[in-house]
């Protein structure tokens, strides 16, 4: 078994089987017809009950080919072929052990002409299939061969030496061995250039696939920002009148943290259902990301849209089985507007989305110039961030957590805070948010990790004490993040 899957591995191929089935289509009735010559021409050489027995061999074994093999129906498919190219390499080996007993019947009752006649037919009968079987690597060795043994057998042991059959023999070995090289080069050869089709065909799918996923999300199958940008943004005139509405589910990040990665994914593929059943035709939407949304249309009922979509969310949702409630808040930005471009239109609509985040409010917020000096101010807390840690500004405090039936200080909570040199003290509530935005939290959370630890590693503290440290999703998200925590905790006293 080993041996005919590597076989199938190394020779078979879907598009060679297909040219296969299609050079053969006559070729079965073709060898019913050169059969029926040779025992016309040797007819009166042979004993008619041998003739008859050969030539009814060879019809039934091309009627079979011809009915089971090459008719339409029998067309070989994808995941049929193998079978397929197995069958006919088995019906053509039949064929050429028939065509190998010829040789032993006939060239006894051969002499002279006569015999290098009779070989040079073989020899046809040898090459005639040989480019049809350039298609299938394991035909073009076996069957040539065995009807060439076949004859080399005939001429050695039925013939004279020193009439016509060591010529006979050397010209029939000279002329096929040059066929069978050539053509088995070439089905090797074919082999490879289906191979390089294959493997170019499976590029450009890839890269089509790439193609599909530089503009749609994976998980709700909307465009995603690229295509967003793509489909509206750089089509937006500055003549036309616009809006972006910028969605955010809630309910997302939680969901994500608590529960595995597919509840979460059908929750945000539910969602984009909610809001595909009311988007008008004329409305570009796409998920940017972690449940949050872009809505973006050509007219001015932005206000209307944006309460609507809000409103779409009245009804509970469901998702993996539950019926249950999820909250949004939603923020839009109008073009043509103050300081609004169309580069930046999105990032005035995520703006009011956030403020509409921060109040906590069921409010639609439209964006106005007076939310950027918020967002500037954001901005300039992130860059300060790294800067701060390298410098010492943050520090962790410890919130005990008092066992009352023990009666004693059992564990503590880390609780993250920052004094900046440049701003001042600095609220969890205000630095957290903007550093999961950047990705700083990666960095400030093995900070954390590592002065927890170090905080442990105190003799001062009792035997059997813990430090609770919280993580954010784009720590769980961080690859070294589980190998990092258990080495810290191997370097850990024992019992803590």
């Amino acid at each position: 078994m080993h041996v005919v899957k590597r076989i199938e591995s190394k020779y078979f191929r879907h598009e060679l089987a297909l040219n296969l089935f299609e050079d053969l289509r006559g070729m079965p009735l073709l060898g019913i017809a050169a059969s029926i010559a040779f025992a016309f021409l040797f007819m009166s050489e042979i004993s008619a009950l041998y003739l008859i027995a050969w030539l009814s061999l060879m019809t039934l074994v091309y009627s079979r080919m011809q009915f089971s093999l090459v008719s339409k129906k029998n067309k070989p498919t994808a995941s049929t072929y193998p079978k397929w190219t197995w069958q006919l390499i088995r019906a053509f080996m039949s064929a050429a052990l028939g065509w190998m007993l010829l040789p032993l019947l006939v060239l006894p009752t051969l002499s002279g002409w006569s015999e290098l006649t009779f070989a040079l037919m073989m020899f046809v009968i040898i090459a005639l299939p040989l480019p049809v079987f350039s298609n299938c690597f394991p035909l073009a060795v076996f069957n040539p061969i065995t009807v060439f043994i076949g004859t080399v057998i005939g001429v050695v042991f039925f013939t004279e030496p020193q009439q016509n059959g060591l010529f006979t023999l050397c010209t029939l070995m000279v002329g096929v061995l040059y066929l069978f090289l050539k053509y088995n080069r070439m089905a090797l050869e074919n082999i490879r250039s289906a191979d390089n089709r294959q493997a170019l065909t499976k590029s450009r799918q890839r890269l089509s696939v790439l193609e599909q996923e530089k503009v749609n999300d994976n998980t709700t199958g909307l465009p995603n920002f690229n295509g967003f940008t793509a489909s509206f943004i750089e089509n937006l005139k500055l003549t036309d009148n616009a809006y972006v509405i910028s969605l955010k589910v809630k309910d997302a990040q939680n969901v994500y943290a608590s529960q595995h990665k597919s509840v979460a994914d059908e929750l945000l593929k539910s969602c984009a259902l909610r809001l595909m059943t009311i988007k008008l035709s004329s409305e570009h939407i796409c998920h940017v990301g972690m449940g949050e949304f872009l809505i973006a249309g050509l007219d001015n009922s932005a206000e209307v849209r944006a309460k609507a979509f809000q409103a779409a969310f009245d009804v509970h949702v469901t998702y993996h089985g539950n019926v249950e409630p999820v909250h949004v808040c939603v923020g839009y930005a109008l073009y043509p507007a103050i300081s609004a471009t169309p580069e930046n239109l999105v990032f005035h609509a995520m703006t009011a989305m956030n403020q509409s985040l921060s109040d906590g409010s069921r409010e639609v917020v439209q964006f106005s110039p007076n939310l950027s000096s918020k967002i500037v101010n954001q901005l300039s807390l992130s860059k300060a961030i790294i800067p701060g840690l390298k410098h010492g500004e943050f520090e962790l405090y410890y919130q005990p957590k008092y066992s009352a039936n023990q009666k004693q200080i059992k564990s503590a909570e880390a609780l993250l805070r920052w004094t900046s040199d440049e701003y001042g003290p600095i609220s969890p509530i205000e630095f957290i948010p903007i550093a999961e935005t950047t990705g700083d939290i990666v960095e400030l959370g093995y900070w954390v990790l590592d002065q927890a630890t170090e905080f442990l590693c105190s003799s001062e503290l009792p035997t059997e004490f813990s430090v609770a440290v919280n993580l954010s999703i784009k720590q769980l998200e961080d690859e070294g993040l589980v190998h990092y925590i258990s080495k810290l905790i191997k370097s850990l006293p024992a019992g803590r």
